[in-house]
């Protein structure tokens, strides 16, 4: 009996997204980052979240240190100059082995979700001064007091991929990349940064 000759099938090379660690301070951002998962805004990689603040960041970074894709998302929140605050955001933002990996809003992370529908580029001192905006054009009441599930999902709902674009055109347009003016964004240059990943 004649052996038989094993069949030969051809093998697949299937593409690994990398995956982009997000450190953010809040959850507001997190429910934005599972956002962009779930419209899979960034078809090149994977997008992971995780909390921490301006005094742990690094640290965090050092923890994945074997992932060279990790990106900082920082709200200034008109840190106070020479504040401990304030100090740690200029050195994470000036430190060279970090370039390119920090972003930033001022005052917050909302400059960022308002540009998505509409340009916004008006400086606040206090989060509450936000809340005429969200209420506008989120059909948000009292953000500042309410930042809850419900009131998130309401907000990320209205955001889609057009959206995101509009949002990198806005912030650029804004022009100010140093994160103690008042307002200030580099949020643009991170989408194009993530999308260059591969």
């Amino acid at each position: 009996m004649a052996k038989r000759k094993p069949i030969l099938t051809s093998k697949k090379t299937r593409y690994v997204r990398p995956t982009v660690i997000i450190l953010g301070d809040g959850e507001t951002e997190k429910s934005y980052i599972n956002r962009l998962k779930e419209l899979d805004f960034f078809e090149n990689v994977h997008l992971k979240y995780e909390k921490g603040n301006e005094f742990n960041f690094e640290t965090k970074i050092k923890e994945h240190a074997t992932n060279k894709n990790v990106i900082v998302i920082i709200d200034v929140d008109n840190a106070a100059s020479n504040s401990p605050k304030y100090n740690e955001i200029k050195r994470l933002v000036e430190t060279k082995k970090y370039k390119g990996q920090v972003f930033f809003n001022n005052y917050a992370f909302e400059l960022w979700l308002l540009n998505h529908i509409d340009y916004f580029s008006t400086p606040i001192t206090d989060k509450s001064q936000y809340d005429s905006s969200i209420n506008d054009i989120f059909g948000v009441e009292s953000w500042s007091r309410y930042k809850n599930q419900r009131n998130r999902k309401k907000i990320m709902d209205m955001i889609n991929k057009d959206s995101i674009e509009e949002a990198v055109t806005n912030i650029n347009r804004l022009d100010k990349k140093k994160p103690f003016d008042n307002p200030s964004s580099n949020m643009d240059d991170c989408i194009k940064k993530i999308k260059k990943i591969k």
